[in-house]
């Protein structure tokens, strides 16, 4: 039974990791709607925002979903892995570099790659530091 549920939990890594993509993927566009909602009319043309703070308030929408993908992809792998937490820690975190790379070749999206490499490094590390406190010895 118990290797059941550990081929299971397993099993859960990648699903948690999906779900943590929809999850900075929807704040980062619920952030970005939030914007867009308080664009004035007067700048508004053909429905899309021409104010002055727009271009910055859009890039932070962008940065920060992807920071959150980042953040709950390393953390969700952490707590779903039923072992070796470190190394799922940092397979996660050099997998996603690797995604966030491609994406700024190909998108030219810099800003939320670098973004993501940096919330995901931060928190691999601080991960990694606690499951190593308390693995057994």
């Amino acid at each position: 039974m118990q290797k059941i549920i550990i081929i299971l939990r397993w099993c859960l890594v990648p699903i948690a990791m999906l779900g943590s993509w929809y999850a900075g993927l929807i704040l980062g566009m619920g952030l970005y709607g939030l914007f867009d909602h308080f664009c004035p009319s007067s700048e508004r043309v053909s429905g899309m925002c021409y104010a002055s703070w727009f271009p910055l308030a859009e890039q932070t929408s962008f940065c920060v979903g992807a920071g959150t993908v980042a953040l709950l992809m390393v953390l969700s792998a952490s707590y779903a892995a039923p072992v070796r937490k470190p190394f799922v820690v940092w397979s996660v975190f050099f997998v996603g570099c690797a995604a966030a790379l491609y994406f700024a070749f190909a998108a030219s999206a810099w800003r939320e790659s670098l973004t993501a490499i940096f919330v995901g490094f931060v928190s691999a590390w601080i991960l990694s530091r606690r499951w190593q406190a308390v693995a057994p010895r």
